[in-house]
């Protein structure tokens, strides 16, 4: 007689997975971590992960995926556009939001790596590019409001001042990971008052 499946345990087993293959990737890399490291890693036999994700490349999808559905589940808290432009300077630190679950899987040079990834796994590249353009579009809605409210200048398109905050994010990380010295307090209030007057000006 075959077990009933447990879909809470299933989950929770891929969730298991999936924390141990982003410890392993963040040693070795996405493409020098093998699957036999990954089981190690996680305690449990190639068959065993196969049950769970039928390749490599699937569990780097599922991570992207749950990564990057958190940060959109993040987003859409952020109302204003001091919320906004605070998200954009905050340190990592900031993310760490209830909000942000179950998030944390890419952080840092993995993060990097996935970006990386993306520029030659076009499955990969899919889900960054409709991530980036999913939150673009969100970030336009909210500074569209704030035009009509009028808290951004009118003569601004939302959404490429969407893609502005964003790149400022973005940038801010991978200086940070490069040399946390260079991206300090100062260099965020920096940061968020250029944004600003941006945004106004």
């Amino acid at each position: 007689m075959a077990r009933k499946r447990d879909p809470d345990r299933e989950a929770q087993r891929r969730s298991d997975i999936l924390q141990a293959a982003a410890r392993a990737f963040i040693r070795e890399g996405l493409r020098g971590t093998s699957i036999a490291t990954i089981c190690k890693e996680a305690g449990i036999s190639p068959g065993h992960l196969y049950y769970y994700f039928p390749s490599k490349e699937a569990l780097i999808e599922a991570m992207a995926e749950a990564d990057l559905a958190a940060i959109r589940g993040y987003a859409q808290h952020l109302h204003t556009l001091d919320e906004l432009l605070d998200a954009a300077v905050a340190s990592s630190e900031f993310m760490s939001h209830p909000y942000n679950e179950p998030g944390k899987l890419l952080e840092g040079a993995l993060a990097f790596d996935l970006h990386a990834e993306a520029t030659r796994n076009p499955r990969i590249h899919a889900i960054m590019d409709r991530h980036y353009r999913d939150i673009s579009a969100l970030f336009g809605e909210r500074l569209a409001a704030a035009q009509k409210a009028g808290g951004v200048n009118a003569a601004h398109d939302p959404v490429k001042l969407a893609r502005l905050v964003g790149a400022v994010r973005e940038g801010l990380l991978v200086m940070s990971a490069i040399g946390p010295d260079m991206v300090d307090a100062e260099m965020r209030s920096v940061a968020r008052r250029m944004l600003e007057a941006a945004a106004r000006g």
